[in-house]
């Protein structure tokens, strides 16, 4: 299997299209704002704060991959903290906008600069599955989990 065609069957299975796991889009459908912001406890994350952080590491890398000079950042930059002025319609789009762009940027590329990235965009695409394992709990100890979607385990 091509490197394009790897990195864009994982980005699917996070994003859109359910694989062993539930996808983003699945994780969050019918999800209203009042659930998407629900803590369980003050220590722990909301689902809003959860897309915010996968939407920021998303941005950071499509903007390096793309050659663009990304700014270091401290060790405890807060990548949870919700965008102002964002509702969570807007960061849903956002992070669709930002999925569709990978697919867009990882079809164009050529095999030797995937290559070099395929590792790194397997982690960030780990890194989306890992979060969306935990909305999906969240959606499930708030019961706005209706039923199990099927996949393909």
């Amino acid at each position: 299997m091509k490197h394009n065609e790897n990195l864009l069957a994982q980005l699917a299975a996070c994003y859109d299209q359910n694989s062993w796991f539930v996808c983003f889009n699945e994780a969050v459908v019918d999800l209203n704002e009042q659930e998407a912001h629900w803590k369980a406890s003050e220590s722990d994350h909301s689902v809003e704060q959860l897309v915010t952080h996968l939407l920021f590491y998303n941005e950071r890398f499509l903007q390096r991959f793309s050659g663009k000079k990304v700014e270091e950042l401290s060790d405890h930059y807060p990548t949870f903290e919700p965008r102002p002025n964002t509702s969570w319609i807007q960061l849903k789009e956002a992070y669709r906008e930002i999925m569709e762009q990978w697919r867009i940027v990882i079809r164009e590329s050529n095999e030797d600069e995937l290559a070099t990235w395929s590792e790194t965009l397997s982690d960030l695409f780990l890194h989306n599955a890992y979060h969306i394992g935990q909305i999906v709990m969240i959606r499930k100890r708030q019961d706005s989990w209706s039923e199990s979607p099927k996949v393909n385990g």
